[in-house]
């Protein structure tokens, strides 16, 4: 598997209390892998109609830099007071997702960490619209950190799918045993599987052949599973490899708040849907319901729309 370092990590906040966390995290991740980091903030820009109708949004927008950038300025001196003398500012300007995604792109990050929603969010659900957007055109992995505390995890979820490819699912179990406090033990990972119309099925066939599909099915799922998971190099007989039956947008946030996780780290855009901008309605729907931090990995080959 491939040896996940991140030495460069973007950092992206704003100075508010679901900030605290995210800073806190970027500080961790940046002690123990000895990473650089580039701190940012990004200030939109005003409609045209807004321009017209607040005579002093130069004043504004000149008020709202300086507060930012005194923000940032105070975050670096607190990095390079812990120890991270690498670690640099920059006060952006546009729509936030797009900016730090072409500033991924064109300074060669491994890892962008932000918070999870801004406190003046509308979006319903744990993820804001800046971060579900990031989550579908960023090509690096995207840390969103929960507002409760700093990611420092004990316990990390690693969610696959027989469904893709062994080179993702290998990236996703890579990454989670590389953050783990302790990445000599292997992550615990999860496997969702369904049966389409599974309950239209149940009222509709004799129970017990329906109790014979269902166990069939699962016993293939098993095999497939178990196998999956000697090639990864993980032990199946260990605890914390499971597998459940589910749509995994249920099933993941019930599994990962019943065994406390930290962090999950899963695909959010599988290679079967590089078409797609935006993010899978399974993914976004398992998003929403997801109390813990979220780490989202793309696909090798994964093109974003900025960098076209």
């Amino acid at each position: 598997m491939a040896d996940w370092r991140f030495s460069k990590i973007l950092l992206v906040t704003d100075g508010s209390l679901h900030s605290t966390t995210t800073e806190q995290t970027a500080l961790n991740f940046a002690q123990r892998f000895g990473s650089s980091v580039d701190i940012i903030n990004v200030i939109r820009k005003p409609f045209f109609g807004e321009k017209w109708l607040r005579t002093q949004i130069e004043e504004t927008l000149a008020s709202l830099a300086s507060e930012k950038t005194q923000h940032l300025d105070s975050v670096v001196e607190r990095f390079q007071q812990a120890g991270i003398t690498d670690a640099h500012r920059s006060l952006l300007e546009g729509k936030s997702s797009d900016e730090i995604t072409k500033y991924a792109l064109s300074h060669d990050i491994d890892l962008v960490i932000r918070y999870r929603k801004g406190a003046a969010s509308k979006r319903r659900g744990m993820v804001g619209q800046t971060a579900y957007k990031l989550l579908g055109i960023c090509p690096v992995p995207v840390l969103l950190v929960a507002p409760e505390q700093p990611v420092e995890p004990n316990s990390v979820l690693a969610c696959v799918d027989l469904n893709d490819d062994l080179t993702l699912n290998s990236k996703i179990v890579s990454i989670a045993r590389a953050i783990k406090l302790n990445p000599e033990q292997q992550p615990n990972v999860l496997y969702c599987w369904d049966l389409f119309g599974h309950e239209f099925l149940k009222h509709r066939m004799n129970s017990q052949e329906y109790d014979e599909m269902v166990q069939r099915i699962e016993a293939e799922q098993r095999l497939r599973f178990d196998e999956m998971i000697r090639q990864l190099g993980l032990d199946a007989s260990k605890p914390g490899i499971d597998m459940v039956f589910g749509p995994p947008q249920y099933a993941i946030p019930d599994y990962s708040d019943q065994h406390n996780a930290d962090l999950v780290v899963m695909a959010t855009v599988a290679p079967r849907s590089f078409g797609n901008k935006l993010l899978g309605s399974t993914v976004e729907n398992t998003l929403h319901d997801l109390k813990c931090s979220i780490l989202a990995i793309k696909p090798d080959g994964f093109e974003s729309p900025l960098s076209l």
